[in-house]
């Protein structure tokens, strides 16, 4: 890598950290700035070649972590052991449920009874779906149970 192309990095990742912290209508402006910038410098065709070739490469970035956040999923049938309720402080109530993968604290809830869907002996669906969100890879763990009704009911796990 030449110098210019390091030069032209740094500054980049200098100037993206200034715009963070500033309007909108400022960043369309510098974008637009160092659009012309471009095509004066470099020429209609040289520019969108480097405009492509950076489209291209951001994109295969992006899609490269999507599939590596995919290939973590996990789905898998558990049988609910026992459950307990914990009332919390601001009149909601915790669901503790214990299956083969252990001691799984669902989100606090506005109810004080076990939903029909987890009581001892059910059979429920352990997910954890990977997502590309932001630049980082975000966990999202949740329990599926299937009613009497066949509608299905979704509870998210609490981080802990």
């Amino acid at each position: 890598m030449d110098i210019k192309k390091i030069l032209f990095v740094a500054a980049a990742v200098i100037i993206g950290i200034v715009l963070l912290s500033v309007s909108w209508k400022l960043i369309f402006v510098l974008i637009c700035i160092a659009a012309l910038w471009l095509i004066i410098d470099k020429g209609t065709e040289k520019s969108l070649a480097f405009a492509k070739e950076a489209f291209v490469e951001v994109f295969t970035y992006g899609k490269k972590k999507a599939k590596e956040a995919a290939q973590n999923d996990v789905e898998q049938e558990l049988e609910i052991h026992d459950v307990t309720v914990e009332q919390k402080e601001d009149d909601t109530y915790e669901l503790i449920v214990f299956t083969e993968r252990g001691k799984l604290t669902l989100a606090p809830r506005k109810f004080n009874v076990i939903p029909e869907v987890l009581q001892k002996g059910s059979k429920v669906t352990y997910r954890e779906v990977y997502t590309w969100v932001g630049g980082k890879i975000k966990k999202e763990v949740t329990l599926t149970a299937t009613g009497k009704d066949g509608e299905s009911r979704i509870f998210h796990i609490a981080e802990n």
